[in-house]
C-alpha cells in the first residue's frame, strides 16, 4: 500500500525508493546515533504512541545495521517499542518499528480479523503475525502492510480495490474514506515529526520520546513541564 509516512516514505514508496540510511547508496553506514535520527524521522508517531507501527528502507550494503539496531532496541524495549529488520525481494532491508500491544489491539477493531484471515494469515497465534507478515516481503510488498502501520481498514481495502488509484486524500498514505479525518491524521504526523526531531536535536534521550502508554502520557500532562509527547496532544488514535 503506497504512501509517504511522516513526510518520508512508507510501503511501496519506501521499498522501491532510495534507502533512508544516507542517500548515497553503496558504502552507507549506520551508527547508533544515525539510526536514532532515522527512527525519530520516520517512526516518531509510533514512539509517541499514535500509531502501532512505522517502517523505512535501508541499504543492503550499509555497515553497522545489526549492531545499531541491537543497541537502540535495548533502549526502547522497556518503553514497549520493538524493532524488527525485514528482508525484502530487492535485497534492501526494511526496519519495522512497532508496538506489539497496539498491534494486537487492532485485532479487536471491526473487520480486521476477517480481513487478515482472508489474506491468508493464521490468527490462531496472534503473536506470530509479524513473522507471517515479514515473510511476505520476499515476494514483494504485501498490501495488508497498512494494517501493521495503523492505517484505517477502509483505506487498506480501498487501495486494493482501486489499484492505488482515485484516492480521496494523498498524504502519509492514500486515503479512501473520511478525507477530513485523514487530513487531521496527516497533520498530526507532520507535527509529530517536527516536535520529535526538535526534541532529539536538543538532546532529549530517545527513551523519553518513546511514551510507555497513551494513558500514562495523558496522566503526565498534569505536570508543569510538557514533554514532547504532550505537545502533540493525546487525542484518540484515528
Amino acid at each position: 500500500m503506497s504512501g509517504r509516512e511522516g513526510e518520508g516514505s512508507t510501503t511501496t514508496a519506501t521499498v522501491q525508493g532510495r534507502c533512508a540510511c544516507s542517500g548515497r547508496g553503496t558504502g552507507c553506514s549506520v551508527s547508533p546515533d544515525g539510526l536514532m535520527e532515522l527512527v525519530v524521522r520516520h517512526c516518531s508517531p509510533t514512539l509517541a504512541g499514535l500509531k502501532c507501527g512505522n517502517l523505512f528502507r535501508m541499504c543492503s550494503s550499509a555497515h553497522g545495521i545489526p549492531e545499531s539496531v541491537s543497541y537502540l532496541q535495548s533502549r526502547l524495549l522497556d518503553r514497549g517499542v520493538v524493532m524488527r529488520v525485514l528482508e525484502t525481494d530487492s535485497g534492501d532491508p526494511l526496519l519495522y518499528v512497532y508496538r506489539p500491544d497496539m498491534l494486537l489491539a487492532r485485532l479487536a477493531e471491526p473487520g480486521i480479523v476477517e480481513f487478515l484471515s482472508d489474506a491468508g494469515y493464521d490468527l490462531s497465534s496472534p503473536i506470530s503475525l509479524v513473522d507471517q507478515m515479514s515473510g511476505r516481503f520476499l515476494g514483494g510488498v504485501p498490501h495488508e502492510i497498512g494494517i501493521f502501520l495503523g492505517y484505517p481498514l477502509a483505506d487498506v481495502e480501498g487501495y486494493i480495490e482501486n489499484g492505488g488509484r482515485d484516492c480521496v486524500r494523498l498524504g502519509c498514505w492514500k486515503a479512501y474514506s473520511d478525507p477530513e479525518g485523514a487530513e487531521r491524521a496527516f497533520r498530526m504526523i507532520r507535527k509529530c515529526r517536527r516536535v520529535y526531531e526538535g526534541c532529539l536535536s536538543r538532546g532529549t534521550p530517545i527513551e523519553k520520546l518513546a511514551v510507555r502508554t497513551r494513558r500514562q502520557a495523558s496522566a503526565a500532562s498534569c505536570g508543569s513541564t510538557p514533554t514532547c509527547a504532550q505537545r502533540l496532544s493525546c487525542s484518540p488514535r484515528w
